[in-house]
């Protein structure tokens, strides 16, 4: 009897040890994937045995510092491209499959007259209020190619710009990339050449129409009448 007490004493110990053990060990690893999950890596667990527990750390830590090294690697990559983004001088927007604006910078902003920041997770409708580009981005995100689109903005529709879309990669499609110029120099340096043109064939015209009557005249015979034709050939 004291001999079965004594084993169910050692047997009890045990157990209870090795359950501690067990529980302090899932309570570090629970830990740190706790920290992995909602703040950042690298989270390290610290198992002194070379159990599974100890083996389990060991793979948690190699995955925690792989994890920090990709996530490190990706927010590099994401600030160099916003840095490229809002360095250029073409307006460039993002948009969901549902008109929803993930990303504006500021050039877009300026152009269409909106706060990029504030503009994230709303409509596009409700941030930009033009048809046109409502119409194309729909057509955009169906499937459909729009071509480039000329917009015309300000209160007097006096700016233009061309907008071009691209479908973000994915089936179906999670979104278009929107990236807008200003031509409103461009079409105003072609309407100042339209009128230019039409002004100098306008003045051209009366001058033009005397060279040739001249020369008609001259060919006509008036070669041979020595009072009148160095007058013509002069004029």
């Amino acid at each position: 009897i004291w001999g079965a007490v004594a084993t169910g004493a050692i047997v009890l110990g045990v157990s209870i040890w090795f359950g501690r053990r067990t529980v302090g060990a899932v309570k570090l690893i629970d830990a740190a994937v706790q920290k992995i999950a909602f703040n950042s890596p690298p989270a390290k667990v610290y198992l002194p045995d070379r159990d599974e527990f100890g083996i389990l750390g060991d793979h948690l830590n190699r995955m925690s510092v792989d994890l920090s090294r990709q996530i490190n690697q990706l927010q590099e990559a994401q600030t160099r491209l916003a840095t490229v983004l809002e360095g250029m001088g073409e307006g460039v927007i993002t948009v969901d499959y549902e008109e929803q604006i993930l990303f504006a910078n500021s050039a877009a902003g300026e152009l269409l007259n909106f706060d990029p920041q504030e503009a994230v997770s709303r409509p596009l409708l409700e941030a930009v209020r033009n048809h046109t580009l409502h119409e194309a981005v729909a057509q955009a995100i169906a499937g459909q190619n729009p071509g480039r689109r000329e917009i015309e903005i300000g209160e007097n529709h006096d700016r233009i710009l061309g907008a071009s879309f691209t479908q973000m990669q994915g089936d179906p499609c999670p979104g278009i990339v929107i990236v807008l110029n200003d031509f409103t120099d461009l079409r105003r340096l072609e309407l100042l050449r339209q009128e230019f043109i039409a002004n100098v064939s306008h003045e051209l015209k009366t001058p033009l129409a005397a060279i040739k009557a001249y020369a008609e005249t001259l060919q006509r015979g008036a070669l041979d009448d020595g009072v009148n034709r160095k007058r013509f050939v002069e004029r």
